[in-house]
């Protein structure tokens, strides 16, 4: 069998064991953005237009030991994460953190409510300005 094949089995085998309870839902939240609003000059929060929302749609993945999150725009890339509850009896909550020079420090925080009741859990995320929502399972 060639490398080629080889390799776009694992890839195959991998996307169709990685929605599984078993392997991925025990481990990792699967989430997608549903909604992105950002706080106006007044205080009430308006969605967002343009290039900003083009992050509804978005998915994301948080792996729930490390609090480690991937995806396009939602991501740890070079943050330090910390786990502040592991779910299950109260929701998971995760902070990450980078500082980028002594004034200027990034912060983004993620709640996802697995305490409410079965999947899909509802989340909600704080970045900049912008509060996202949507859902995890």
């Amino acid at each position: 069998m060639s490398r080629t094949i080889k390799v776009s089995l694992l890839i195959a085998l991998f996307f169709a064991f990685a929605h599984t309870p078993l392997l991925a839902g025990q481990s990792t939240y699967n989430c997608i953005v549903k909604d992105v609003r950002e706080v106006s000059d007044n205080g009430i929060f308006k969605r967002q237009n343009g290039l900003r929302s083009a992050k509804v749609g978005m998915m994301f993945v948080i792996e729930k030991r490390t609090g480690r999150v991937v995806g396009e725009y939602i991501n740890s890339d070079g943050m330090e994460p910390d786990v502040l509850d592991k779910g299950g009896g109260n929701n998971f909550k995760v902070l990450n953190m980078k500082n980028w020079d002594p004034s200027f420090r990034e912060i983004f925080y993620i709640e996802v409510m697995d305490s409410i009741n079965n999947a899909p859990f509802a989340f909600i995320g704080f970045r900049f300005s912008e509060t996202f929502s949507g859902i995890c399972n």
